[in-house]
């Protein structure tokens, strides 16, 4: 099964690097600096309401804590978010909020093997 790319502007995808159950993972290059990215695409559609808010609570609290590990320039064992992004509907009316995009630096690997080491 052939996955589909993709698109949030100024960004190309180039392929996944992984799934879970909230979405998945990408690497992708911003096309304005040619910067390497990896992009977290976090599906907020579901059928219960309440899955749902749970689910944005769980990004908003991502975001937050992202932010504030990229702002400590003395951090340099998690990634840096970048960039966090919107289904463009959602710009005009946030009740119609399904897609967020959380743009971090790329690695070339995952925690899961720097612990190994």
């Amino acid at each position: 099964m052939e996955l589909s790319h993709p698109t949030l502007a100024n960004y190309s995808f180039q392929r996944q690097l992984g799934k879970g159950s909230y979405g998945s993972v990408w690497r992708a290059t911003h096309e304005p600096s040619g910067t390497k990215c990896a992009v977290k695409i976090i599906k907020l559609k579901d059928k219960s309401e309440y899955v749902m808010r749970r689910h944005a609570l769980m990004v908003a609290r991502e975001v937050y804590i992202l932010n504030k590990l990229s702002r400590d320039k003395n951090n340099n064992f998690t990634i840096r978010l970048l960039d966090v992004e919107t289904n463009p509907e959602a710009h005009e009316d946030f009740s119609k909020l399904h897609t967020v995009y959380l743009v971090s630096n790329f690695e070339q690997t995952d925690l899961n093997e720097l612990m190994a080491d």
